[in-house]
């Protein structure tokens, strides 16, 4: 089901069961033979099956992204949905700060609040959002984008990406093409 000559696999605000049992394996092995994943927004909102106890049906789906979606953005000043936030990178590195300013305004967001993971603190975090002032239930400091090896593979995600306007802006652009181009590298 997943061929060797895929560097990647991205995953665009999906949501509810996207693989059967036997995909679910397939996919597990894809990535611990080096397989790379992008996610996208809406892609930590499938699988979820969490309990009372934070256990999710799938475990390596819930382990793979670090966290799992638990519910939408709250009532805010500026309501649930659809206002802007200031994006800053807050890791350097070159490979996510290419050809974009450190800091920059998204257009227009939304927000999850998250079931975390036990392994959610091992991940890279790469972009935080000044979420504070529209969602006062959020971190002032609110991790949005992050990434690490997981099981062999690597994984990239992002928060950013619910409306179809946010694929027009050239920073939102060039983050995902640097979190592609990172889990899809072969150099590993």
């Amino acid at each position: 089901m997943f061929p060797k000559d895929v560097d990647v696999i991205i995953l665009d605000n999906n949501s509810g069961a996207l693989f059967n049992e036997s995909e679910k394996r397939a996919f597990e092995k894809w990535v611990r033979n080096g397989g790379g994943v992008v996610g996208i927004h809406g892609a930590t909102h499938a699988h979820k099956g969490v309990d009372e106890n934070n256990q999710a049906e799938w475990p390596f789906w819930y382990a793979m992204w670090g966290v799992l979606h638990k519910t939408g953005p709250k009532e805010g000043p500026l309501g649930r949905r659809g206002y802007a936030d200031q994006v800053m990178m807050v890791n350097t590195a070159d490979r996510w700060a290419s050809n974009r300013p450190l800091k920059w305004s998204f257009e227009r967001v939304e927000w999850y609040f998250w079931n975390y993971h036990a392994n959610y603190g091992d991940k890279e975090i790469i972009a935080v959002a000044d979420a504070r002032t529209n969602q006062p239930l959020l971190p002032q400091y609110y991790p949005i984008t992050w990434c690490q090896e997981y099981e062999g593979g690597r994984v990239w995600y992002t928060n950013m990406g619910h409306y179809a306007e946010n694929f027009r802006q050239k920073e939102f652009i060039q983050h995902l093409l640097d979190g592609i181009h990172w889990a899809a590298d072969s150099s590993r």
